[in-house]
């Protein structure tokens, strides 16, 4: 276990990884150990929807797990190296977007890649 400091009410909190955004059990303010405070005004909308995309000339499947009007969380099945500034074409449920990375974090001994993306143009209206 770490333990976190608020950093809105500085009292302290405990948990098993330091990067997830977790609200604080006293203020409720939403953060992270690693990152900070969460800086997204809009709401998160957590629903897993499968997609395939293609990165280098291969075919990569993923899910999105979590998304806003503006942005996309996609988790990539595969340990890959993709960089921030990338920019992705997202085919989903008959829907297209074009998005930007802006994080990534690649995890080998899960195989997975997680990754931020913001939403360039197109429309993922996923609801």
């Amino acid at each position: 276990m770490i333990r976190l400091d608020c950093p809105s009410c500085k009292k302290d909190s405990y948990s098993a990884a330091v990067e997830p955004f977790r609200p604080c059990p006293y203020c409720g303010e939403v953060y992270s150990g690693k990152y900070g405070l969460e800086k997204r005004n809009k709401k998160r909308n957590k629903k897993a929807f499968p997609f395939t995309f293609k990165h280098n000339g291969y075919l990569c499947d993923a899910s999105i797990i979590d998304f806003s009007r503006d942005g996309v969380g996609i988790k990539i099945f595969d340990n890959i190296s993709i960089s921030r500034g990338e920019v992705i074409d997202l085919n989903v449920n008959h829907l297209f977007a074009k998005a930007q990375i802006r994080w990534t974090y690649n995890n080998p001994e899960l195989n997975i890649t997680l990754a931020g993306c913001k939403i360039l143009n197109g429309n993922l209206n996923l609801k």
